[in-house]
């Protein structure tokens, strides 16, 4: 080989050189940039990362087919959608609004509760009257 031949393949060298420090240099960059967004996605995901953690798998796998089927009822069904829409703008938000602010929560849940203890003293009533019913009869 001459040495005008081995110029040229020098330089075609340097410059292929050239070209993969720049890439190599933006492939760092862009690593770095990404590492750190990585980073702070992993922060700011955490609390959401908590929350789903939390969850319930069973008892959203349960709800989301509740869900389906009541979706399911509903587009086999026929509704008036006219009617119903005409029902809906009917309604007088406001006011509903305001009786839900109205409401006592904390009197609301003492009636539940209230009720609750009721209905099961109703139901122990009911057990011992039946099995007491049931075993004169036997």
């Amino acid at each position: 080989m001459d040495d005008n031949e081995l110029e040229k393949q020098l330089k075609k060298l340097r410059r292929d050189l050239k070209v993969n420090r720049i890439i190599s240099i933006v492939s760092v960059l862009l690593t770095v940039c990404l590492l750190g967004a990585l980073v702070w996605a992993a922060g700011t995901l955490e609390p959401v990362v908590e929350q789903v953690s939390q969850l319930d798998i069973d008892t959203v796998n349960n709800t989301l087919t509740e869900a389906e089927s009541v979706l399911t009822e509903i587009s086999a069904s026929d509704i008036d959608w006219e009617q119903l829409s005409g029902t809906i703008a009917g309604l007088d938000v406001d006011t509903l609004n305001e009786t839900m602010r109205a409401l006592d929560m904390e009197q609301l849940t003492e009636a539940i509760e209230n009720l609750n203890e009721a209905s099961e003293a109703i139901q122990e009533l009911a057990d011992s009257l039946n099995s007491s019913l049931f075993g004169i009869f036997r």
